[in-house]
């Protein structure tokens, strides 16, 4: 369904209405909602309201994307004031964490819990990675596919039947690269002063890492559990960057476990 929010159509998968607690899904970079199906329909049968919106810029939500993590939580912000939902959780998968993140720390009112999924607190993104994202390089693809996935996701075992996870990846950075909005995302995730946010943060959080993760390494990811008053930090041995595509079961178990009432 397409939401209005500040201005902005954004697109969201899911269903709002219900009894249940309303949970939100945030996509990464040059991502989209198709990342969590298995979550938000393993979520919904668990009798949760799992919604995953498309940022600006991304999947079904028309352009201009969102230009920083602040501007992105903004935006979604005004999604859940849309929805009429309030003390919601999120889930955040790695720039979608940071937008996570962020609406905590300025919005407590809102977010009742804060699970972060493959984070950083400070999110470096490899200069070559960069240059290639500007320059609409297919090189920015080969490059995030092969760090997202190294895990055993790479043959396939995905508990949705017909997910190949590096093709989907592919086929979603392939046109973020293509429109520009690649770039425009890890731009935004490189200047996102994340480290400072985190002691704003009030709510239950849960870090979740993999240590396998090259490309924000599980030292980042408990130096920002650590950083964060009410945080708990899981690490997932052998998982990398791509945890929602090789652990999804576990990240679901995870998630009941910590975000319910």
């Amino acid at each position: 369904m397409l939401v209005e929010a500040g201005g902005r159509c954004v697109f969201v998968h899911g269903a709002a209405s219900g009894d249940g607690p309303p949970v939100l899904l945030l996509h990464g970079a040059g991502g989209d909602h198709s990342i969590y199906r298995f979550l938000t329909r393993a979520l919904a049968n668990r009798g949760f309201r799992a919604l995953a919106p498309d940022l600006p810029g991304h999947g079904a939500s028309p352009p201009p994307a969102a230009t920083t993590i602040e501007e992105m939580a903004e935006v979604t912000a005004e999604l859940v004031a849309a929805l009429n939902l309030n003390q919601i959780g999120i889930i955040g998968h790695s720039m979608g964490s940071l937008v996570g993140l962020e609406l905590a720390s300025s919005r407590p009112d809102l977010v009742d819990k804060l699970m972060l999924v493959a984070t950083s607190g400070t999110m470096e993104v490899n200069p070559r990675l960069l240059e290639a994202a500007e320059q609409r390089s297919p090189r920015a693809v080969d490059m995030m596919v092969d760090w997202i996935h190294r895990g055993a996701d790479q043959l396939g075992g995905h508990p949705q039947p017909g997910s190949w996870s590096r093709g989907l990846t592919r086929r979603l950075l392939e046109r973020a690269l293509r429109t520009g909005t690649l770039a425009v995302d890890l731009r935004a995730c490189a200047a996102y002063p994340g480290a400072e946010r985190a002691p704003k943060v009030t709510c239950p959080t849960l870090v979740v890492v993999g240590t396998a993760d090259v490309m924000t390494p599980p030292r980042a990811g408990a130096g920002l559990a650590s950083a964060i008053p009410e945080a708990e930090l899981v690490e997932l041995p052998g998982a990398g960057h791509g945890l929602v595509f090789e652990r999804p079961g576990e990240l679901l178990e995870l998630a009941v476990s910590f975000l319910r009432p």
